[in-house]
């Protein structure tokens, strides 16, 4: 159910809309039932199980056909923090990178480089370098 929930919301690239359809062909024995007709009741989770308890509570919510949000419900979830400093780097870097390969210079991301060739100046670690041809035309801190 979970799957062909995901599957009807649509929006996803190729890949996921694949691995997705792929699984849910895993299921085809398994008979589908009515979300309503599904017990959404505790479960008694213990050491041996107590790792399924977060994913559980993820397709609660799917099948409910809710989603997280701030205000408080009748469903228990745990929260989740995000670093949307790293999560920014990441976007900024693989959007350098795919611009990178078709503009065929090379892009480093997070490499430790000196300040300059003198011995005694610092190390940088910029978050992107670019370089055409070897030469390093662009360091890119992304904020």
């Amino acid at each position: 159910m979970t799957l062909k929930l995901l599957l009807s919301n649509g929006g996803w690239t190729r890949y996921t809309e694949h691995a997705l359809i792929a699984n849910f062909h895993q299921f085809e024995g398994v008979s589908d039932l009515h979300s309503r007709s599904i017990h959404f009741g505790p479960h008694h989770y213990h050491r041996l199980n107590d790792d399924y308890e977060p994913i559980h509570r993820l397709c609660t919510l799917f099948l409910a056909s809710a989603s997280i949000s701030e205000t408080v419900g009748e469903l228990p979830f745990r929260g989740f923090l995000l670093d949307m400093n790293k999560l920014f780097e990441k976007f900024v870097e693989q959007a350098f990178i795919a611009v990178g390969a078709k503009l065929r210079v090379d892009v480093q991301p997070q490499k430790r480089e000196p300040l300059s060739k003198s011995q005694f100046l610092p190390m940088i670690q910029p978050d992107i370098i670019v370089k055409c041809a070897g030469r390093t035309t662009a360091v890119v801190d992304a904020k």
